[in-house]
C-alpha cells in the first residue's frame, strides 16, 4: 500500500498580499455583523423604554393611554371577546399600541399574586370565596366570566392570571399600573426583579406622604410611583390647599405622576395653577375618565359623543396620562390630535 505524500505549495512573495486581504475580511465581517447587531440594540430600544422615556418628560405633549383593567374598549368589542384582567385582553391591549396597562393585584392563601379586581371571585370567576382563602391551584381551577363579569356573564375558558405570568407577557411592550398592591409592595417588587421588568411597573398608593415615603422612599432599586389624591370637600378647599395636599409627597418620593380625583371643574387639585406646580415639580398628571366621580363628568361615555367635552377637556386641563374603558378609541381621538405617537 503506497503512502500519499503532500508537497507544501510555495507562494511566492507578490501573492501574500491578497491570501493576507481575504483572511483578514474574514475575520472583520462576522466581527462587523456583531458590532452592527450591538448598535443596533442601542438605537432600537424596546417600546417600554420609549413609553418610560415620555413618562419621564413631566411637560410631555404625549398624551399616554391606560386600559383600565387591562380592557382595550368596550364600544369597540373587547369586552365580549376577553375577560378583565386577563392575559388575553391585556396582550390585546399591548397589539393595539396601548401604552400602559391597569390590573389589580391580590395575594392568595399560599402567597401567591394574582390578577383581580374584587378581593373575592364571585363576580370574575365561576367559583366562589375569598381569595385570601385559596390557593393558587384552586384558583387556576376556575374559570373567568367574560368582560367584567357578574352572574349573567358567560364562563370562558380563561384562567386567572399569576402577575409573574403578566410580566413575563409585556416585557419589553408596554408599562403596568399595579392597583390595590400598596400593601403588597416586597412581593411585588421580588416578581418585577424576577422578571426583570422593575422599570415597567408603577406603584400607586392613597396613603398619606409619611406613610408612602416608609413604602417606597428608600427602595433600592427604585420603583415608578404615583400618589393618589382626593378632592377635599370644606372651607379649605381653596387655590392653595390643592397644591399643600400635593407638595409633602415631591420631598423624597419623587413620584413619576399623580393621580388625580376630583367631582368638580374648579376643584383646587386640577386648577391651572396646580398642574403647572406638579409638572415643575417633575411629575405627570393622570386623570382617570371612567365615571363621573372621578374626572367631574369628563368621561369615557361622554366623550363617545362629545370627544371635546369629554377628553378634550382632560388634555385641555393639563392630563398627559388617561386611564380609560375606551383605551382604543382615545388613542385614536389622540392621534388624531397629534398627541400620540
Amino acid at each position: 500500500m503506497n503512502k500519499m505524500t503532500a508537497t507544501p505549495s510555495k507562494i511566492s512573495p507578490r501573492n501574500h498580499a491578497p491570501l493576507r486581504r481575504r483572511i483578514r475580511g474574514l475575520v472583520l465581517v462576522p466581527l462587523a455583523l456583531g458590532l452592527a447587531a450591538c448598535v443596533s440594540t442601542k438605537v432600537a430600544p424596546s417600546k417600554a423604554s420609549r413609553i418610560c422615556a415620555e413618562l419621564r418628560q413631566p411637560a410631555g405633549t404625549q398624551v399616554l393611554v391606560a386600559a383600565h383593567r387591562g380592557l382595550s374598549g368596550r364600544s369597540t368589542g373587547a369586552w365580549e371577546k376577553y375577560p378583565e384582567n386577563s392575559l388575553a385582553a391585556i396582550a390585546d391591549s399591548v397589539a393595539k399600541g396601548i401604552d400602559i396597562v391597569e390590573v389589580d393585584v391580590r395575594k392568595t392563601r399560599d402567597g401567591q399574586l394574582v390578577l383581580c379586581h374584587d378581593a373575592t371571585v364571585d363576580r370574575t370567576t365561576d367559583g366562589t370565596g375569598a381569595i385570601s382563602d385559596l390557593t393558587l391551584a384552586e384558583i387556576k381551577r376556575l374559570r373567568l366570566r367574560l368582560g367584567v363579569g357578574g352572574t349573567n356573564a358567560p364562563v370562558t375558558n380563561h384562567q386567572m392570571p399569576t402577575l409573574e405570568e403578566v410580566m413575563r407577557l409585556v416585557r419589553g411592550k408596554c408599562l403596568v399600573n399595579l392597583d390595590k398592591a400598596w400593601i403588597l409592595v416586597p412581593e411585588c417588587r421580588a416578581i418585577l426583579q424576577k422578571t426583570g421588568t422593575t422599570r415597567q411597573a408603577i406603584f400607586k398608593s392613597s396613603y398619606n406622604a409619611a406613610r408612602c415615603e416608609v413604602d417606597f422612599a428608600d427602595l433600592d432599586p427604585p420603583v415608578l410611583f404615583m400618589p393618589i389624591i382626593f378632592q377635599k370637600k370644606g372651607p379649605e378647599n381653596n387655590l392653595e390647599s390643592g397644591w399643600a395636599k400635593i407638595e409633602p409627597y415631591t420631598r423624597r418620593l419623587r413620584p413619576c405622576a399623580f393621580e388625580l380625583v376630583f367631582t368638580d371643574d374648579d376643584a383646587p387639585i386640577v386648577a391651572p395653577e396646580t398642574i403647572a406646580r406638579i409638572k415643575q415639580a417633575g411629575a405627570r398628571v393622570w386623570i382617570n375618565t371612567l365615571w363621573d366621580s372621578l374626572a367631574a363628568g369628563h368621561t369615557d361615555a361622554k366623550s363617545l359623543t362629545d370627544p371635546e367635552a369629554g377628553w378634550g377637556w382632560v388634555v385641555a386641563r393639563g392630563a398627559n396620562i388617561i386611564q380609560s374603558d375606551e383605551a382604543q378609541r382615545l388613542l385614536e381621538y389622540l392621534r388624531a390630535r397629534r398627541l400620540h405617537w
